[in-house]
This record gives C-alpha cells, sequence and structure tokens, in this order.
C-alpha cells in the first residue's frame, strides 16, 4: 500500500511542477487607499481626521457617517453629556470628540 502511494507521489510530482511551471504569474495586489484614511494611524481615528473629512471631502464624510455634517454635530451635541467621561486624580479622560 505504502508503495503504491510513492509510485502515485513519484509519478504525479513532475505533472504537478510542469503545471505550476505553465501557469502564468499573479500581479501582485494592489489596493487603493483614500489618503484621509492613510493619515489615520499618524492622527489618531477621530480628533483631527473627523474635521478634515468634514471640509476637504464632504461625499466621503457623508458615506462613512451616513449623515452629512450639520445633522451629525447635532446629534453629537445631544450626546456628548452622557458620554463625557470625568477626569480622575490617575488619569485624564478621553474626551468625546
Amino acid at each position: 500500500m505504502e508503495a503504491e502511494s510513492a509510485a502515485a507521489v513519484a509519478t504525479a510530482a513532475p505533472v504537478m511542477l510542469e503545471l505550476l511551471e505553465e501557469s502564468p504569474a499573479k500581479n501582485p495586489r494592489t489596493s487603493w487607499v483614500s489618503p484621509w484614511l492613510q493619515r489615520r494611524k499618524q492622527q489618531g481615528a477621530y480628533e483631527n481626521l473627523m474635521r478634515e473629512l468634514a471640509l476637504e471631502d464632504t461625499e466621503n464624510y457623508r458615506r462613512w457617517i451616513r449623515m452629512d455634517t450639520a445633522t451629525f454635530e447635532e446629534l453629537f451635541d445631544e450626546v456628548r453629556p452622557h458620554i463625557t467621561k470625568k477626569d480622575t486624580h490617575f488619569k485624564e479622560a478621553i474626551q468625546a470628540g
């Protein structure tokens, strides 16, 4: 039984190598990333990016947030008091927006 499987592998190996050599080389994948998303690591995900996105690319802002700037600001002003944390003796709280 082992001899049969070894013979099958020995027979199939050259055929597989030939097929691999004949297959066309794949192009490396490239991906396009929006400039404001590239700056996320440098500037953080919210503070500067939200402001920049609202000013420089309003259509992507609307797509990302799913609402226009005025509506987002109105909702955020309503929610801000409920989500804002207080500073402690040990650390400063992360501000809501």
